[in-house]
């Protein structure tokens, strides 16, 4: 390694320490928010705090999870509905063979 490509990794280094002190300094110093109106707020605040400030990808994995699971929900909700709906449709029209 020649001695200014030592001195740029070094740099590196110290600014990524620097990043990584100011997002420990956010997170002790930043007031976390109260009470149940802002739970939402208070989740993505500590949520944020653990890990957009520790530059890890695992906010990306989250935010899959979460979109595939309020997915799944949705279409079982849809589903279910749809189900419900053809069972008190079939019982209003139970006079009617066509329905079944």
């Amino acid at each position: 390694m020649s001695s200014a490509e030592y001195q740029a990794s070094r740099a590196h280094s110290v600014e990524w320490m620097t990043r990584a002190k100011k997002s420990l300094a956010v997170r002790h110093t930043s007031p976390v928010p109260a009470g149940p109106a802002s739970f939402f707020h208070r989740f993505a605040h500590n949520y944020g705090v653990r890990h957009v400030h520790t530059n890890s990808f695992a906010p990306i994995v989250h935010i899959m999870l979460i979109v595939a699971g309020s997915g799944m929900t949705m279409q079982y909700l849809g589903r279910h509905r749809h189900k419900k709906a053809a069972q008190e449709a079939a019982k209003a029209a139970h006079g009617d063979s066509h329905h079944h």
